[in-house]
């Protein structure tokens, strides 16, 4: 658990708090106790290069540090947008 600042990278995995890049999903994340200190927002976004339900981003980025409680926003990639073709 992390208690006070820390510094929260979704992408990096040098940070002391982080979320492994298109690795992890939203679900394990939410799983995960090292998070529950965090308000952690999911934005669902298209991404032709991420696989579906799998994290593509995060808000602040890294290196930023933010204190306990505080909102960090992650986009979760809903796959390759489809388009009807008429």
């Amino acid at each position: 658990m992390v208690m006070g600042a820390g510094t929260v990278d979704i992408l990096n995995a040098e940070a002391s708090l982080k979320i492994e890049g298109n690795q992890m999903t939203q679900e394990e994340i939410e799983a995960d106790e090292a998070y529950s200190s965090f308000r952690i927002e999911f934005v669902d976004v298209y991404s032709d290069e991420v696989a579906e339900g799998h994290v593509v981003d995060q808000s602040p980025k890294p290196p930023k540090e933010v204190k306990e409680n505080a909102r960090i926003t992650v986009r979760v990639s809903k796959g390759v947008e489809q388009v009807e073709v008429p």
